[in-house]
């Protein structure tokens, strides 16, 4: 074979793996986006909502002894075993701070902790304890690939900066401002983040929390369950046609009163699981309007925003004529005088 015939074979073969490169990332990123729903607790909660709950297990390292671990240290604990690397790996005691949770773990520079779960999992949460740069959390699956992949910026993403205070969907189906997540002077947020698997085929089998080159990270109250959990979403829709100082009263489900005063968009405050079915009623019409809901029952698989509900004004009440008081009145007359004719003699 001449060196043509060899060097066109090669730019094939080099096609060939770019394209089967590019079509393997594609395919993970959207199984990583189809399959991961990551919401934070409230704000100020330090431990998962289900910690104690039967199936779920919790590692919140106090009975770990305070002080570093060295490199290439391993140990068991409630959630399954661990492998530390790097240095500045220590357990710290947080007692006396308002902002932490008795003792915790952080790592160092270039460092990481890695926890293999004792149980395939479908949740894990744990408690992110402010969020520098350089932090890295890392979920991986039986197979030992990646299934997420979080970083401060996508972890600061979830609830915004400080001075954004943007609106946050919580664990809890509720919505908070984002600046509540941030303790009085710190500037990076604390919170603890919730990872639900939707796909029933794929269970966490194990996470590392890593730091880069900065900052460190620190984590507390790792729970994880092999149980499933629906993630939550919210309903939401656009009033029109409201008369100005008005207000309707709108009800899902027959629940969550919602109290919309202006035309516009709203949103009700407490979201529902996924699969689970919403129906949009008015609670209580306006005064002198009535209005109607369109498009607001179904079945929730992701977030709901487009219930309609149109106001319209009564039409006035009639007011009799002048000669349609007459013919009333002459009715009337006529038909006393018919009585009077046929009662007895």
């Amino acid at each position: 074979m001449d060196s043509r015939a060899l060097l066109a074979n090669f730019n094939r073969a080099i096609k060939r793996f770019a394209l089967l490169l590019t079509a393997s990332i594609a395919l993970q990123t959207v199984a990583q986006a189809a399959t991961v729903t990551i919401l934070p607790s409230p704000p100020g909660a330090k431990r998962s909502a289900s910690e104690g709950l039967a199936g779920y297990t919790t590692e919140n390292f106090d009975s770990f002894s305070t002080g570093s671990i060295a490199n290439e240290n391993t140990g068991s604990s409630a959630i399954g075993n661990w492998l530390a690397t790097g240095s500045g790996i220590s357990v710290g005691d947080g007692s006396g701070n308002a902002i932490l949770d008795n003792k915790f773990i952080g790592t160092g520079t270039n460092s990481s902790v890695t926890f293999t779960l004792t149980t395939p999992s479908r949740y894990i949460g744990f408690y992110s304890i402010w969020v520098s740069g350089g932090n890295t959390w890392t979920f991986y699956d039986s197979s030992n690939s990646v299934i997420a992949t979080l970083d401060s910026s996508s972890m600061v993403n979830l609830v915004g900066t400080k001075a954004q205070n943007k609106s946050v969907l919580a664990s809890d189906g509720q919505t908070y401002g984002g600046a509540s997540y941030y303790a009085t002077g710190q500037t990076e947020p604390s919170f603890y983040v919730n990872l639900q698997l939707d796909d029933p085929n794929l269970y966490f089998t194990k996470v590392v929390f890593s730091n880069g080159s900065s900052g460190g990270n620190e984590f507390d109250n790792v729970t994880t369950s092999a149980t499933y959990i629906p993630p939550l979403y919210t309903v939401s829709g656009s009033v029109s046609g409201l008369g100005s100082g008005k207000s309707v009263v709108l009800l899902n489900n027959g629940g969550n009163s919602t109290t919309v005063n202006a035309n516009g968009s709203f949103t009700f405050s407490t979201a529902i699981n996924s699969g689970s079915a919403y129906a949009v009623t008015v609670g209580t019409q306006p005064t002198g309007q009535t209005c109607a809901v369109t498009t607001g029952s179904g079945t929730a698989t992701a977030n709901v925003t487009g219930v309609s509900v149109t106001c319209t004004t009564n039409p006035p009440t009639a007011i009799p004529t002048l000669s349609e008081w007459a013919m009333l009145l002459l009715a009337s007359l006529l038909a006393m005088f018919a009585i009077r004719r046929i009662r007895p003699q």
